[in-house]
């Protein structure tokens, strides 16, 4: 449950607008991971 949370801090500090678009690109791909490992976790597809 930490790590989701910091996870979420993580989100929030990092959507700042100095970041650029290959950067926000790669953020995506590594939420989308972060969500698949979870929903393994969990066992829902929530």
């Amino acid at each position: 449950m930490m790590m989701l949370i910091a996870a979420a801090i993580y989100g929030q500090w990092s959507a700042t607008p100095a970041r650029n678009a290959s950067a926000h690109a790669l953020d995506a791909a590594a939420w989308r991971m972060i969500g698949g490992v979870v929903n393994r976790l969990v066992g829902t597809d929530a």
